[in-house]
Order: C-alpha cells, then sequence, then structure tokens
C-alpha cells in the first residue's frame, strides 16, 4: 500500500509539475543533504532492487514496519545479485537508499550488510575482511 501511496504521489507531482520536497515542504537544508550524485545512485540501486522484487514473492512495501522482513528479503536480494555478478556499488546503493528512504530501518539491516561484507571478501584480490567490522 505505501509503494501505490509513492507511485500516486510521484506521478502527481509529475502531472502538476511541483517536486516531492514541495508537497512535504522540506526545508533548502533538507533538500541538499544529499548530493545530486549521491540520490541518483540511492535511484538506481531501489530500482534495481524493484525489478528483482517483481520477479520475486516478496514486497518489502507492504511490510515495512517489519524490520526483519525487510532485512531478509535484501539479503536474499543481495546474494541474487551476487550470482548474477550485478556491480557491488549497485547492490550497496540499494541497502542505502531503503536506510536513507527508511530511516528507522537504519542499523537494522545487519544480514543485508553482513552478505554486502561477505561479497567484498569473495571478490576482492587481497583479503579486506580484517579491515571490516
Amino acid at each position: 500500500m505505501a509503494f501505490i501511496n509513492l507511485c500516486v504521489l510521484s506521478l502527481l507531482c509529475l502531472v502538476c509539475d511541483i517536486t516531492v520536497d514541495a508537497v512535504f515542504h522540506r526545508t533548502e537544508l533538507e533538500v541538499t543533504r544529499l548530493s545530486e550524485v549521491y540520490r541518483k545512485r540511492l535511484h538506481q540501486g531501489m530500482s534495481l532492487y524493484l525489478e528483482w522484487e517483481g520477479h520475486s514473492p516478496f514486497s518489502v512495501h507492504d511490510h515495512l514496519n517489519d524490520s526483519e522482513y525487510v532485512d531478509h528479503a535484501l539479503a536474499l536480494f543481495v546474494q541474487a545479485c551476487f550470482d548474477r555478478k550485478e556491480a557491488f556499488w549497485l547492490v550497496k546503493h540499494a541497502v542505502l537508499a531503503f536506510q536513507v528512504q527508511y530511516r528507522f530501518l537504519k542499523g537494522k539491516l545487519n544480514r543485508s550488510w553482513d552478505c554486502l561484507k561477505s561479497w567484498i571478501c569473495h571478490t576482492c584480490k587481497y583479503n579486506w575482511c580484517y579491515y571490516i567490522k
């Protein structure tokens, strides 16, 4: 339901030629908190996740209040992307996108981050695992 509301809001903003920031009356400091390049990467990561979710049995946007469900789905997403040899940075930004868009998830996606750390250990030429907390 939240995903549908987000889509409706996005469509409304496009049709009325206004920004989401104008709808929520965000301050300039809030809007510029993240750089344009970083926001673009977060969007690319979330797009990759949504593409995966479309072919999976998970619907995270219907269970956003359940951080364990979201973390489980994201961990499976990271594994699927690792298996498909997706770009690491893009997958990492998908997980970051959830934390940025839904701030209450920050610090609660341990399995997802563990999968990303393991990915680094599997793919690095040198063993960086010792340097990852």
